[in-house]
């Protein structure tokens, strides 16, 4: 069930995504709790059903990317990352997954979730400019509530 869920969650919910992401954490040794959570994605999911994803563009050319981190949110003490890009409205590219790395702050946990998403944000701005579009001069990468504009052009 996990698995269908790993491909639901980023084609057409990303809602769901943190609660798939961390479920499939948990495959190998699953206890009651994360059955009552499986059972409550999938919950929502049928009571959710009538929504669609709707995605549309302010400006084409101005990208913004959203990542938070959880400090040791998993049983080995590693945090978790999410995060999703958009123009201004719909994300289009969203990523919810366990970070490598154990952090010792939760600063210290956004920066790790900062960086591991960073290429994705990159990826997304090099995509862009292939296909013909002038990107801004500057991308908005927004990490917990704190703002920081990077990747200038050349």
């Amino acid at each position: 069930m996990s698995a269908k869920l790993l491909y639901l969650a980023p084609r057409g919910r990303p809602d769901i995504m943190t609660a798939v992401s961390f479920l499939c954490t948990r495959v190998q040794q699953p206890n009651v709790e994360d059955w009552e959570k499986l059972s409550r994605v999938l919950r929502c999911l049928k009571s959710t059903k009538e929504f669609f994803l709707t995605i549309f563009v302010d400006d084409i050319t101005q990208m913004y990317s959203y990542v938070d981190s959880a400090h040791m949110a998993h049983h080995d003490l590693k945090g978790h990352t999410g995060g999703f890009i958009c123009f201004k409205n719909g994300a289009f590219a969203a990523k919810s997954k366990k970070q490598r790395l154990n952090s010792n702050s939760s600063c210290e946990a956004e920066l790790i979730g900062a960086g591991e998403y960073l290429k994705q944000i990159i990826w997304a701005r090099n995509f862009m400019i292939a296909q013909g579009y002038k990107m801004k001069p500057k991308n908005h990468i927004n990490v917990a509530k704190r703002k920081f504009s990077v990747i200038p052009n050349k």
